[in-house]
């Protein structure tokens, strides 16, 4: 739940199609192909972009 963890989004890569946010808890970027946010309960993307 990306709702309880400290991140910050990064935006989305038009050259890689993937989406991507900043987990302030492991200090690491982490990107998500677009074809796999429907797995992370994400569906909509008009609020990061």
């Amino acid at each position: 739940d990306l709702e309880a963890t400290g991140f910050e989004a990064l935006g989305y890569d038009d050259e890689y199609e993937q989406w991507g946010y900043f987990n302030e808890d492991s200090g690491e970027e982490v990107w998500i192909d677009l074809s796999q946010l429907a797995d992370y309960g994400i569906v909509t993307l008009e609020i990061w972009l």
